[in-house]
C-alpha cells in the first residue's frame, strides 16, 4: 500500500535525509514563516534506513507547511517527528494559522495522506492547527520505548 502511494513521489537517487530536507524547507520559507522542527537523533537515524518512509514524511511535511501558509496564513510552523512505542513513525505539523474553513475539500494532499498513513487527522485546538499522521515502518525492537512528547532534541 505504501509503495503504491509513493509511486511518483519518491526519487531515490535524489532523496535527502529527513533532517536535511526539513532544514532546506526551513530555509526555503525563511522570512515568510518561522519554521522549527524537532526529532530525536535515533528517529533520524532510523528514518535514514527507510527511504520510502522518509519520502512519505517529507511530502507530508511539505504539504502541511504549504497548507499552513497558503490556507491558514500561519506565521509559525513546528514539525515534530518520533518513533512511537509500537514502532510506527509519527509526524505532527502544528501551526498558528487560521486553520481550515471548517469544510474540508479532499485534494492531492488528502489522497497522499490516505495512501501512505495508518491514520491521520487535522484538528484545531487553542488557536493551533495540528496535522498528525502515523506511518507503519519500524519494528519496535529497533527503537527505545519513549513517548512521543519526551526526549525531543531541538534542531537549529
Amino acid at each position: 500500500r505504501l509503495e503504491d502511494g509513493l509511486n511518483g513521489v519518491m526519487q531515490t537517487e535524489s532523496l535527502k535525509p529527513v533532517g536535511e530536507f526539513l532544514d532546506s524547507l526551513k530555509e526555503a520559507w525563511s522570512g515568510i514563516v518561522a519554521l522549527r522542527w524537532r526529532a530525536r537523533e535515533k528517529t533520524l537515524v532510523t528514518l535514514d534506513h527507510h527511504p520510502a518512509i522518509s519520502a512519505a514524511l517529507t511530502e507530508i511535511a511539505r504539504e502541511g507547511v504549504n497548507n499552513a501558509i497558503f490556507h491558514g496564513n500561519a506565521q509559525t510552523v513546528e514539525i515534530f517527528l518520533d518513533i512511537t512505542p509500537p514502532g510506527n513513525v509519527q509526524i505532527v505539523v502544528e501551526d498558528d494559522g487560521g486553520g481550515t474553513s471548517g469544510k474540508h475539500n479532499a485534494g492531492l494532499g488528502t489522497e497522499l495522506l490516505e495512501s501512505v498513513t495508518i491514520r491521520w487527522e487535522l484538528t484545531r485546538n487553542r488557536g493551533l492547527t495540528c496535522l498528525s499522521a502515523e506511518l507503519a515502518i519500524v519494528k519496535s525492537d529497533q527503537v527505545e520505548d519513549t513517548p512521543f512528547s519526551q526526549n525531543l532534541q531541538a534542531k537549529p
